[in-house]
């Protein structure tokens, strides 16, 4: 890849990760003598989604957990930000997928923090998956919360938030996407939040039900897991944190969320863990593991597999209208047209689509 472009002030070292549309380097800053980080578009089919995370990452500086940027120009294909530490779900794959409850509610409350800060800049991140979560600051007790390539802004500058609109193409990734990025609307603040929430269920449980079959691996098997999950299936008999989702999926599309009751319900969720660490640790005991606290792994998954059974893994091209699952929403009680788009019509089947589902993915 020709490296020319990028300004002699940085020293390119090594290559920290690769993907379809770029590669990210670790650089030393001469000019300020540290480590950062340079991400470099390869693919012409990227460019948009750089423009688009360094104006967001501008709006964003000086924010709790954003990555700083340190250089970026208008008409290359790179920027530089500070160098950030591991990823989380890499450490989370890395112990099996057992996460420590102290390193769950320290993640859980972050998070939430970055939302809430996020939001308050009218934007909303549209990709929120554990891969966008990284360690970072003095011993690593903070969570950065990165790649803003789809994120959008919901309010014009006088305030005014964007109109609720439908068969938008969808953003995000499949697993972590909420219900109403795969029936195609509008997203909002409360689409961000209900990705938090399967975040959470999967640091909680080791998983997600719609990742454990083979058969729901596509966007039509996992979007018709999203329209009848209950908040038990996901948190077990964890209460405060199916309160949490319930409260999410109950939001109106242009409703600011009460995000102090949501760290209410995270208090109350916290106040079960015994000798609580305030910052990130990986020395993990088993029997302090969230895991452990609700159910065994090996229950987790025969949990999820039934959800899959119930729901049942063959699917029809006509088998369910978006229209039974929105009625329930504010914005659909008033309409006096049912909608008309099937289930699957704009999603691709399962024999079609062969990808990682965990991958980003926005049409333009």
């Amino acid at each position: 890849m020709d490296l020319s472009l990028i300004p002699e002030r940085f020293s390119v070292k090594k290559i920290l990760g690769q993907g379809n549309f770029g590669v990210i380097y670790k650089a030393i800053d001469k000019e300020a003598n540290q480590p950062v980080a340079i991400k470099l578009i390869r693919n012409r089919n990227g460019i948009h989604e750089l423009k688009n995370e360094v104006k967001i990452l501008t709006r964003l500086q000086g924010g709790d957990g954003i990555p700083t940027l340190i250089w970026s120009e208008k008409n290359t294909n790179h920027y530089v930000m500070e160098l950030l530490g591991s990823c989380v779900n890499d450490k989370f794959i890395s112990q099996n997928h057992i996460m420590c409850e102290s390193n769950f509610i320290i993640i859980a409350e972050q998070l939430l923090q970055r939302l809430e800060f996020i939001h308050s800049k009218s934007v909303i991140h549209r990709d929120l998956k554990p891969h966008q979560l990284v360690l970072g600051g003095p011993k690593h007790k903070k969570i950065y919360l990165i790649d803003y390539g789809l994120s959008k802004l919901f309010e014009s500058r006088n305030g005014k938030h964007i109109p609720f609109s439908e068969r938008r193409p969808f953003a995000g990734t499949f697993n972590y996407a909420s219900l109403n990025a795969h029936l195609g609307f509008q997203q909002s603040r409360r689409d961000d939040l209900e990705s938090y929430c399967y975040i959470l269920a999967y640091f909680l449980t080791g998983d997600l039900p719609w990742r454990i079959s083979q058969a729901t691996q596509n966007e039509a098997a996992i979007k018709k897991m999203k329209l009848s999950i209950k908040p038990h299936e996901l948190y077990g008999n964890e209460v405060s944190l199916s309160k949490i989702f319930t409260y999410v999926r109950s939001l109106e599309f242009e409703q600011k969320p009460d995000y102090a009751y949501i760290q209410g319900l995270l208090g109350e969720y916290k106040k079960n863990i015994k000798n609580p660490l305030y910052r990130i640790s990986w020395n993990l005991k088993r029997n302090n593991s969230v895991k452990n606290k609700t159910q065994t792994n090996h229950s987790c998954r025969k949990r999820h597999k039934s959800v899959v059974a119930l729901i049942g893994d063959d699917l029809e091209a006509n088998d369910m209208s978006a229209t039974q699952v929105t009625n329930k929403y504010p914005e659909f009680k008033k309409r006096q047209k049912p909608m008309k788009r099937k289930f699957i019509s704009e999603a691709p089947t399962a024999d079609s689509l062969k990808i990682n589902t965990d991958i980003s993915c926005c049409v333009f």
